[in-house]
């Protein structure tokens, strides 16, 4: 019995050898693993739009982690011009640098108008309501005028809207057409320092 199976052995060696010399093997061979490649293929592509939706995925996770942080970023900065923004205004405060004049010392300036100027602006002499005037800042707060009772006058709405940001010399000479002297020396009669 050994004989014969190593005959059977022998005899498909001689036909795998015959096979190969013909060429039906190699043959053969190339079909097989052009299947294998092309299972393998299939196999990438049905990978392959889950790979490129897990990339998706994560490049929007980063773009999301970065909006994240470009937000946080923005929020203590914003926080940090808030503090920085009250310090400001403290400080302007404390050296009287403020737009907003405090009532006490509107209402002064008001009685000292209709005391000093008889409820006449001081820039075109015309009577001023008490609710139609407004409070000039006869030196800038822009150019560096304080909030002082010294810089501070009752005038109409209509010359202080001229007047705007410029000096008491700009508005005179280009604005108003006023005397600058004339009114410098009045304002200065009455304990304004500009």
């Amino acid at each position: 019995m050994t004989s014969k199976t190593s005959s059977q052995k022998i005899r498909a060696t001689i036909i795998k050898i015959e096979g190969w010399l013909n060429g039906e093997l190699s043959r053969s061979g190339v079909y097989v693993y052009r299947l294998y490649l092309h299972q393998k293929q299939r196999e990438y592509e049905a990978k392959l739009p889950l790979a490129i939706e897990r990339e998706e995925q994560l490049r929007l996770a980063s773009q999301q982690a970065k909006l994240k942080e470009t937000e946080r970023i923005i929020k203590t900065r914003e926080k940090e011009a808030l503090k920085h923004a009250d310090t400001r205004a403290i400080a302007r405060r404390a050296l009287g640098k403020t737009r907003q004049i405090p009532l006490v010392l509107k209402t002064q300036v008001i009685d000292e108008n209709n005391i000093k100027f008889e409820g006449k602006c001081p820039y075109c002499s015309n009577l001023i309501g008490t609710n139609r005037g407004h409070i000039d800042h006869i030196y800038p707060i822009i150019m560096g005028g304080l909030t002082k009772i010294e810089n501070l006058l009752y005038v109409c709405s209509q010359c202080n809207l001229k007047k705007s940001s410029s000096t008491l010399m700009e508005f005179c000479t280009s604005k108003s057409g006023l005397n600058f002297e004339i009114l410098s020396k009045e304002l200065n009669a009455v304990g304004k320092r500009f």
